[in-house]
């Protein structure tokens, strides 16, 4: 980690807090770096903030960003921020971390404890892999923000990249968070193929348009193909419990279509991982293989991809 890393707090009307917060941060960051060998170079900033959104608008203005946020910006309590150079290549980060992020910390009369850290420990070595594995790609990042935004390419390598997260975080991670992400997996497998279906149908009764019948459609297999991505990420690297792996969501995996086919798909996760590992994931069309398993998920629902 480069020496000028700022921490920076606002909203905090204690400074005894806000120092305490700070401090922790700063120390389980450097940490998780030098555990687990995290390139994080390019992280500049940390930004703790009690106003979460107004935090994440400053920065994107800062960093020239041409975006607005909504609701599913809000809830979330952790968002990196990118800054791109001429070359389309990321140039910095700063990582924006709503108050709630550091829940646990704070005890009943809010003062602070650091007996129960461990679930923040897990989530900031998520966040640092992020910043590791944007440090470590080889190919313009800025395409996936204008060329390369299609839902087939989006969701392979979103998913892939939340694979990444969990496989490679997995030491840190809590029975909750594991529980959490393979009940996640669960509920998409049950629910979403309904949902589409459904879907489906509205539009075939012409009830439903085709833009609203795609982009609900899309914005459902995507959550499928993330909730895969997070829980295998935690089932391939570790030994998990029959009490957090319930044989339901087995037999889900093995006996159905989509099931099969999201095995498929973590088998690419695997191929991607291997070439990343390397350093030679230098190239979108890396992603081949994954993004025909996903069209094949589309084509399981009778829908082709143009």
């Amino acid at each position: 980690m480069e020496n000028d890393l700022v921490i920076s707090l606002q909203g905090f009307d204690d400074e005894n807090t806000a120092n305490l917060i700070g401090n922790f941060t700063l120390t389980i960051i450097k940490d998780l770096e030098k555990e687990y060998n995290l390139n994080i170079s390019k992280l500049k900033k940390v930004l703790i903030a009690y106003d979460f959104e107004t935090a994440l608008e400053d920065i994107s203005k800062e960093y020239g960003h041409d975006e607005s946020y909504n609701n599913e910006h809000v809830i979330a309590i952790s968002q990196l921020q990118p800054k791109f150079d001429s070359k389309g290549l990321y140039s910095e980060f700063t990582l924006v971390l709503s108050i709630a992020f550091f829940y646990n910390l704070f005890e009943k009369d809010n003062s602070i404890s650091f007996d129960n850290i461990s679930g923040i420990i897990h989530m900031m070595h998520n966040e640092l892999i992020d910043i590791h594995q944007k440090n470590e790609f080889k190919f313009d990042a800025g395409k996936l923000d204008d060329e390369h935004n299609d839902a087939i390419f989006v969701t392979s390598i979103r998913s892939w990249q939340n694979f990444l997260a969990n496989c490679m975080s997995a030491k840190t991670a809590t029975p909750e968070f594991i529980k959490i992400d393979l009940y996640s997996l669960e509920t998409a497998l049950i629910e979403y193929p309904e949902e589409i279906e459904s879907f489906i149908e509205e539009y075939k009764n012409d009830s439903l348009s085709l833009n609203d019948m795609y982009l609900n459609v899309a914005l459902r297999i995507k959550s499928i193909a993330d909730s895969y991505g997070r829980a295998f990420g935690f089932i391939s690297s570790l030994e998990i419990s029959p009490e957090l792996y319930p044989s339901s969501l087995s037999d889900l995996l093995e006996n159905t279509k989509l099931g099969l086919l999201l095995k498929e798909l973590g088998k690419c996760f695997l191929e991607l991982t291997n070439i990343f590992n390397q350093g030679n994931l230098t190239d979108y069309s890396m992603f081949e293989n994954a993004n025909k398993i996903v069209l094949s998920i589309y084509n399981l629902f009778g829908l082709s991809h143009e």
